[in-house]
């Protein structure tokens, strides 16, 4: 074995060895955002509350989409194949004009457990979850399409039925 392959580090009576590896990896940097005004903080006191029922989902592999429906308050929704939801409300300040986004659940519990303001710039960019001591935790999101009340509008008419009304 070739001694300038390996590193071994002897914690206390452990061995850890790994063995080292050259290659251009990427710039880690890249994915956090540099600008993500949007913001949406809520109490520390909630952030114990918003991790248990993200750990708690029964269908953990459905997104999670938060959105800003009532003013002064974080709506975070999960609906299954089954069409069943659960539904969390939770009163949050909110900065900017936050995107509609979608999470894996278990992803933002992760995310939620270093800090409980969430930094957003639009639906398709990480978002970034801050601790006021300067920690954080980059979350991407999951690409779904997020149903609003404004999104659903009426299907044009076929042009059979333009034809028909025309006549």
């Amino acid at each position: 074995m070739d001694e300038t392959e390996w590193i071994s580090i002897r914690p206390g009576n452990h061995v850890l060895m790994s063995k080292i590896i050259e290659g251009t990896f990427p710039n880690y940097r890249q994915v956090i955002p540099h600008h993500a005004p949007e913001l949406v903080t809520f109490s520390p006191d909630h952030r114990a509350s918003v991790i248990k029922w993200l750990r708690g989902l029964a269908d953990n592999d459905t997104a999670v989409n938060l959105s800003w429906e009532k003013k002064g308050h974080l709506t975070l929704t999960q609906r299954s194949a089954s069409d069943a939801s659960a539904v969390l409300r939770v009163p949050a300040e909110i900065e900017g004009r936050p995107p509609l986004i979608a999470f894996h659940p278990a992803y933002l519990a992760d995310a939620f457990e270093i800090g409980s303001t969430l930094c957003l710039s639009d639906e398709l960019s990480p978002g970034i979850c801050r601790h006021p001591n300067g920690r954080f935790c980059v979350v991407m999101p999951m690409r779904v399409t997020i149903a609003t009340a404004a999104a659903v509008q009426a299907e044009p008419a076929s042009p059979h039925d333009q034809t028909r009304a025309a006549a």
